[in-house]
């Protein structure tokens, strides 16, 4: 009786996994995987770099309000993807980021594409989506130091979740056996990624909305306030590692001869105080606050610090999407913009 209820145990889960196969390779013959899923299949985890970007990626990135032609490049044949080619000789400017770098647009439209052509100068975009400090530094050491190359000027991009996003790289998430093959699984298989993505995409959901002249924007997210609570224990281990991983950074670019400036992009809840005041209250005060602490941050060790909070917050077009973080074109090319005139104005160009 027991190996008659064993033998059609073992049946049914051979029946379901041929039926979750089945579903598998008929998901990735109609193209979900890469089409439909595109978003999903943006980036990986890592144990080294937090986040990656696939390396092969040449598709359209869809959500309800924002879409975006994706391709990228691997650079000195690893697995880390770009969005600008490797650079064949020394880069005059490489950009370190998340995924405001990256850039939730058109290449076209991306800030770092804009700042090329208004300088005139190649200009590399290492940004990558879902990264912090720790991140970034790492991929400076291995696709610039350790590649020999020497650039002039070395930008890093500031985003308010970037202590948040160290915090995994201090810790360890990437040597439990289960998260790698979680990680695994949402490398290779549709039903797993798209199935763990799911309350992610719940944090985005923004229940406020707040109109005022031509500007009209969702906030409220859980995600925003879960990576400002300044009390969590991530956010408060994570600014201790951002801020260690900030000078390595600097002790790198001074090795290779690089310059080393930092742009802050701010959240849109603090650009559009006073939309968003009202129903946030202490939430906003806390997104202002690791702003303005990391800004104080990166005043005690380098010369040149560009806050983007002015420049954003004047412009009298929409900056940001309405339901979505990021910047949209007009954001990128009013931070575009600005850079320029401040690196100009500061003689950042001269070498």
């Amino acid at each position: 009786m027991v190996r008659r209820l064993r033998r059609r145990i073992l049946l049914i889960l051979i029946l379901i996994g041929i039926i979750l196969i089945g579903i598998e390779l008929g998901l990735r013959a109609i193209g979900v995987d890469r089409a439909l899923l595109g978003a999903l299949f943006l980036r990986v985890d890592d144990p080294q770099l937090d986040s990656i970007t696939r390396a092969d990626l040449d598709l359209r990135f869809e959500s309800p309000e924002v879409s975006f032609a994706v391709k990228t490049y691997p650079w000195f044949g690893q697995e880390v993807g770009f969005r600008s080619p490797q650079p064949k000789d020394d880069p005059p400017i490489v950009v370190l980021g998340d995924s405001f770098t990256f850039c939730w647009t058109e290449l076209d439209d991306c800030y770092v594409t804009r700042l090329s052509r208004m300088l005139a100068l190649e200009v590399s975009n290492m940004g990558q989506t879902g990264t912090g400090i720790v991140s970034h530094t790492r991929l400076f050491e291995r696709f610039i130091k350790d590649q020999g190359l020497k650039p002039k000027l070395v930008i890093l991009q500031w985003w308010v979740n970037d202590s948040y996003e160290d915090y995994r790289l201090g810790g360890e998430t990437f040597t439990d056996p289960f998260y790698a093959l979680g990680t695994w699984l949402r490398r290779n298989s549709v039903i797993i990624n798209f199935l763990s993505r799911q309350d992610e995409r719940d944090l985005f959901q923004y229940p406020y909305q707040a109109q005022k002249d031509q500007i009209e924007i969702g906030f409220g997210s859980r995600y925003m306030a879960t990576i400002t609570d300044l009390n969590s224990p991530r956010v408060i281990l994570g600014e201790k590692l951002s801020q260690e991983a900030f000078y390595d950074l600097w002790m790198q670019t001074l090795a290779v001869g690089a310059k080393l400036v930092v742009v802050i992009i701010p959240a849109k809840e603090e650009v559009y105080r006073e939309l968003t005041a009202p129903q946030l209250g202490e939430t906003l005060n806390s997104i202002s606050a690791i702003r303005q602490r990391w800004l104080a941050n990166c005043q005690m060790m380098l010369e040149y610090c560009f806050d983007a909070l002015e420049a954003l917050r004047a412009s009298p077009e929409q900056t940001y999407y309405k339901n979505d973080l990021h910047l949209n074109p007009t954001g990128n090319r009013v931070l575009a913009t600005a850079l320029t005139d401040w690196l100009k104005r500061f003689g950042l160009l001269v070498w």
